[in-house]
């Protein structure tokens, strides 16, 4: 399918808030969407659905042994999926980042400043009279960039931390941060490689040039079934969940499904395949039109949307 557009409109903005406070929440800070983009955003963790627990059970077993790579198609999960694994790898045993989006242009001292200003940020000290010039906090020669990035690694694992680190959309990474990459794994580091098939074809070529690149692609475990889609069960629970955080928590999970008819979750899942991206995009669609109907005046608890409701909402793109 093709992406949903989501006019946001000021009326439409407007009947939004006002559906936001009767149902409870604060609409500066309880829309369930308005920040949502097709370069994907932070998605709050009221609105996880964790749907696919085979592949968070398979991260959590092998991520200490080797670098593990996710690989499926656009819109399929795999930026929220390393934002669950953010909230469940505990704090206190690791020290998780990521690297995300485009990062053609990114230099290897780049990413190594990346890590450690989150480092510094959360109380970790560089000493900076072992290095050379200093440019914002961080060792200005990339050899020495790297060489802090290696200590910083060190001190985790004396306190029993381990560095997780996540490199997402990895069909758009410089080939250069590969040799990163490999060294956080040399050092102890966990890494969950994401990416398209393009991805895996981008790491897999980096052969051939005069770095090691291909050794990090030799050492990668893959996940070796596709990600399941959202069932029409999942997608009722995402709708429930941002209903629910639309009313600042007025509404349990189940009261925010009420919202939606079985056969508009039915529709849901068919016009998105189930895929948690198109899902949310849907979700826009989904929520102005609950907004609209409260606004025309239909009492919050007669709103049910049917599958034709969702099919008005919905602007269709030429590709769909």
């Amino acid at each position: 399918m093709g992406n949903i557009v989501y006019d946001g409109t000021p009326e439409g903005i407007e009947r939004e808030r006002e559906l936001i406070t009767e149902l409870g929440g604060d609409p500066d800070e309880n829309h369930p969407f308005e920040a949502e983009t097709d370069e994907m955003r932070d998605i709050p963790e009221q609105l996880y659905v964790v749907h696919d627990p085979d592949i968070l059970g398979w991260i959590k077993q092998n991520v200490h042994k080797k670098p593990l790579l996710l690989v499926s198609p656009v819109g399929t999960g795999k930026t929220t999926l390393s934002n669950i694994c953010e909230r469940e790898f505990p704090a206190d045993k690791f020290f998780i980042t990521s690297l995300r989006g485009d990062n053609n242009r990114t230099t290897k001292r780049q990413l190594c400043e990346h890590i450690l200003k989150q480092a510094i940020e959360e109380g970790y000290e560089i000493d900076e009279s072992r290095y050379g010039p200093i440019r914002d906090g961080i060792p200005h020669a990339t050899t020495e960039a790297e060489e802090a990035l290696h200590r910083f690694i060190n001190e985790l694992q004396s306190e029993g931390r381990r560095l997780l680190f996540f490199a997402d959309q990895i069909e758009n990474y410089n080939p250069d941060l590969f040799d990163v990459l490999q060294t956080l794994v040399d050092k102890g580091a966990g890494v969950l490689i994401t990416g398209t098939p393009d991805g895996r074809d981008h790491l897999r070529e980096a052969d051939g040039t005069d770095s090691d690149d291909q050794a990090l692609y030799d050492r990668v475990e893959e996940y070796p079934r596709p990600f399941h889609p959202f069932s029409e069960q999942h997608i009722k629970q995402f709708f429930g969940k941002a209903f629910a955080y639309a009313s600042g928590g007025e509404l349990s999970e189940s009261e925010g499904q009420r919202f939606l008819s079985d056969e508009a979750v039915e529709y849901i899942r068919e016009i998105t395949e189930g895929h948690p991206r198109n899902v949310r995009q849907v979700g826009q669609d989904v929520f102005a039109a609950v907004a609209t109907k409260y606004a025309e005046g239909t009492p919050l608890d007669e709103i049910e949307l049917t599958a034709a409701d969702v099919d008005d909402a919905t602007v269709q793109t030429p590709d769909q």
